[in-house]
């Protein structure tokens, strides 16, 4: 939404993706649409992949490609992943209910393809991390230090409330600024001391900065 602005500019901006589909001759490719059952605009977008091959994953019963049994924790998140009558679990090493759906739309798309099914499993289970994006950062401290890329206060408020909901002692937001005049390939912990936590100053994996922002960004920092 950064880009386009609104969700409805978002909507009418995808369905182009699928163009290209419609170019494909069947004779040499095959097509395939990989939609999110879930989410509130899957009929619009299914209309739209027209005549590409729709598959669909996600949480609820009509997927075609569905995640049951999610366990999340700040260590992982498991979940079974169902289809065509068979079933695996999956181990993920990466943290929230956006990941199960991300690895359920990798899964739809690879398994679509042909790709063999342990390799599938082995691939999603070998992510250690997506860097900015609940990102765990260890530097010798007897806490857990999770740094994400959220730079808007609904888009942190949802990742709060999230971790919120995993087993934890305590959980405690900070906010950092990144300049990108510094470059810096690893996370810095500063030693500053705020009732018993850390605050880390994060560099790289973002944008450029916006016009108006002074070259600084927000970013979103939690403690658990």
């Amino acid at each position: 939404l950064d880009f386009h602005g609104t969700r409805e500019a978002y909507l009418e901006a995808k369905p182009r993706l699928f163009e290209i589909l419609t170019r494909l001759p069947t004779a040499k490719a095959k097509r395939f649409a990989v939609l999110n059952r879930d989410d509130g605009a899957f009929l619009h977008l299914r209309h739209a992949a027209e005549p590409a091959t729709v598959v669909s994953y996600g949480l609820g019963p009509e997927a075609d490609f569905r995640g049951a049994g999610v366990a999340a924790s700040l260590n992982g998140t498991h979940f079974r992943l169902a289809w065509g009558g068979r079933e695996r679990t999956i181990g993920l090493r990466l943290i929230g209910e956006h990941n199960v759906y991300n690895a359920l739309g990798a899964a739809a798309a690879a398994l679509s393809l042909g790709v063999p099914e342990q390799r599938v499993i082995e691939g999603l289970e070998s992510l250690a991390l997506v860097p900015g994006r609940l990102e765990p950062v260890e530097a010798g401290q007897k806490f857990r230090v999770l740094g994400d890329y959220a730079h808007t206060d609904s888009a942190l408020e949802a990742v709060v409330r999230y971790l919120g909901r995993l087993p934890h002692r305590r959980l405690q937001r900070l906010k950092t600024v990144w300049k990108p005049a510094v470059n810096l390939q690893k996370p810095v912990i500063q030693g500053v001391d705020l009732n018993g936590g850390v605050a880390v100053r994060r560099h790289g994996h973002l944008g450029p900065s916006k016009p108006g922002h002074a070259g600084e960004h927000a970013v979103g920092v939690l403690i658990a």
